[in-house]
């Protein structure tokens, strides 16, 4: 057979293959010759989904974000529709705990050692802060997972329900 029935003959058998939608048809040229494939759609499996687990984490109630390629900040999406590329969704970060420092706590703020002794803050630095009683570093307020009440030094007043954690939640 010559090169030209060959290929007619190729073209019959894709054009049968996509009518009847039983047969996936590759032909590829290779050395000199023309190869054809066919397979049962019954065969192949659909290619991963590269949102799979992004439509997972939605489902789940999780908040999916999008960033622009022109911008560099990521937003959230309400419901999102999976029309960019997979490289411009997350699932958003859940917020990370940092320890508080000096800018966070002035002096006259009361740190909650335990349920029955306060103390109040009477200075700070850099790394930590001093009581009468104690200096601890930030970082060890919030893994000692110790309370803070800012009401006086914010309002004037105390406040005794005032009390929060000595960290603060960063979104990445």
């Amino acid at each position: 057979m010559n090169k030209k029935k060959l290929l007619e003959l190729a073209h019959t058998l894709r054009v049968i293959a996509e009518e009847n939608d039983i047969f996936s048809f590759e032909q590829w040229h290779e050395n000199g010759w023309l190869n054809c494939k066919f397979r049962y759609k019954h065969e192949l499996k659909p290619p991963p989904d590269p949102y799979a687990a992004l439509k997972e984490a939605h489902a789940a109630g999780k908040t999916i974000q999008c960033k622009h390629w022109s911008e560099s900040h990521w937003f959230d999406l309400a419901e999102p529709q999976f029309t960019a590329a997979p490289s411009s969704y997350r699932i958003k970060p859940e917020p990370r705990k940092v320890p508080l420092g000096p800018d966070d706590v002035m002096p006259g703020c009361v740190i909650s050692l335990d349920r029955e002794h306060l103390a109040a803050v009477i200075a700070t630095s850099a790394y930590s802060l001093s009581t009468l009683d104690t200096t601890r570093t930030w970082k060890r307020l919030m893994e000692d997972n110790l309370q803070i009440n800012r009401s006086v030094p914010l309002t004037g007043k105390w406040d005794k329900d005032a009390w929060e954690p000595c960290y603060k939640l960063i979104e990445e």
